[in-house]
């Protein structure tokens, strides 16, 4: 006697469909959850970089800043030296710094460069400023700053202090202001930098340079 074969009931049939939607559904949420931990990763890895080579172009900016004035000497960072006007070029606030230095690779030509760096802050109320830079050929008496570039977006804090004598009958000390009449460099540049929901960074400490090393 030959059995009779059994197929699936209907609702066999519909739970089994329901079960695999559920499983797609699952899997699609898995998928999406981990394209967005990648992108944020990546992300994070980029704002990373990016902060670290805002760090280093500007410790390198202060530490090439020229000395303010003529001298004397021979070679190529005196003659630079005594190119810059005796008025000098050399300003700085909590969060604006002007200075003048020898130009980086990235520029078309060699020669001295007036750099400006400056936050601007947002037009939400988020409180995160964009870190500008902006570079113009150097010439006597000419303020006029060139077209700005983006250096860092999103940071949360960008601070500055000099060190040195601000006032001839005062000790060197830390201040947040460096007027271009003073004529001469700062001993030390402190540069706070940190990214928007980033960890705290290292301070910078940059040592602009001093007639004697030149």
């Amino acid at each position: 006697m030959r059995s009779a074969s059994r197929g699936f009931t209907l609702v066999e049939l519909l739970v089994a469909v329901t079960m695999l939607g559920v499983l797609m559904v699952l899997l699609f949420s898995a998928m999406r959850t981990g394209t967005r931990s990648w992108q944020a990763a990546e992300e994070h890895i980029a704002a990373s970089e990016g902060i670290v080579q805002a760090e280093r172009f500007l410790a390198r900016l202060v530490g090439a800043a020229l000395p303010l004035g003529g001298g004397g000497g021979s070679g190529t960072a005196s003659a630079a030296r005594r190119s810059v006007s005796s008025a000098g070029v050399f300003e700085g606030s909590a969060n604006r710094l002007v200075l003048v230095a020898p130009g980086v690779r990235a520029l078309p030509r060699p020669g001295l460069y007036r750099y400006e760096v400056f936050s601007e802050a947002r037009s939400d109320t988020s409180g995160v400023v964009d870190l500008w830079v902006s570079v113009q050929p150097y010439r006597p008496g000419d303020d006029a700053s060139g077209e700005p570039r983006l250096l860092q977006e999103g940071v949360a804090e960008f601070a500055v202090r000099y060190y040195g004598v601000a006032d001839a009958r005062e000790e060197p000390q830390w201040v947040d202001e460096w007027p271009a009449d003073l004529g001469a460099l700062p001993t030390l540049v402190e540069i706070r930098l940190r990214l928007a929901d980033g960890p705290e960074r290292p301070l910078i400490i940059a040592a602009p340079v001093v007639a004697e090393d030149v």
